[in-house]
Order: structure tokens, then C-alpha cells, then sequence
């Protein structure tokens, strides 16, 4: 059921507008913080991150039946873009989980509250 969503051109323009919304925010925060990530890596990490975070939830979390409030909604998101950073970015640790922590809260919030309003500006069929 869920993953039908997700197959659907609706679902995947929905998820690759909260791709480059969190590609964006990864970018913006290692600016901040000056790690200089390679922008290629970013972009493979915010489009990896919200594709497999649905396919995980649809198959694992049901087939376990696990009750853990916010598990899907924000825990396994956040599992998720550690070990993708751990993965994909190039720093130490520290500096990484650092970058990872604040850019998935602020992508967190945006996604809130800035990409139901983007939605919303994307013509219908």
C-alpha cells in the first residue's frame, strides 16, 4: 500500500522535491560549518536517503511490527542519513555527525512546513 504510493509519479516528484530540498540544506550547513563536502556526495546521500527510508519503513517496519513511536518518522530518517554520511561524506566522524544532526533537523523542519507549501504551487494533472 505504501509502497504503491511511492511508485507512483506523484510519489516520486514528492519525493525528489524533498531530495533537493535536503541536498540543500546538507550543502547550506557544511557551509556553515566548513567541512567542504563534495557536492556530488551530498546529492547521492539527500536522493539515496529519501528514497530508502520509505522502502525500509514499507518492508521492514511492517513486516516486524514494531510499535516505537516516531520510528519511521524521524528515528530510522536519522539512522538512515548517519550511515549515509558515514558513508558518502569525507571527514572525521565528529565533524560529520555534526553536519548530519543539524542539516536532518533543519530538513526535518522544512520538510514541516516549506515542502507541503511546494506541493501545493505544483500544477495537477
Amino acid at each position: 500500500m505504501v509502497l504503491e504510493g511511492l511508485l507512483s509519479v506523484g510519489g516520486i516528484i514528492g519525493i525528489l522535491i524533498s531530495a533537493i530540498v535536503a541536498f540543500i540544506v546538507i550543502v547550506l550547513v557544511d557551509k556553515m560549518i566548513g567541512h567542504n563536502f563534495e557536492i556530488k556526495h551530498s546529492f547521492i546521500m539527500a536522493i539515496v536517503a529519501m528514497f530508502i527510508v520509505p522502502i525500509i519503513s514499507a518492508f521492514g517496519l511492517s513486516a516486524l511490527n514494531i510499535g516505537i513511536p516516531y520510528l519511521d518518522s524521524l528515528i530510522l530518517p536519522l539512522i538512515v542519513w548517519i550511515i549515509l554520511g558515514e558513508i558518502l561524506l569525507k571527514a572525521d566522524f565528529m565533524a560529520k555527525l555534526k553536519v548530519i544532526i543539524i542539516a536532518f533537523v533543519v530538513f526535518t523542519l522544512l520538510s514541516w512546513y516549506l515542502v507541503p507549501y511546494l506541493f501545493t504551487l505544483m500544477p495537477t494533472f
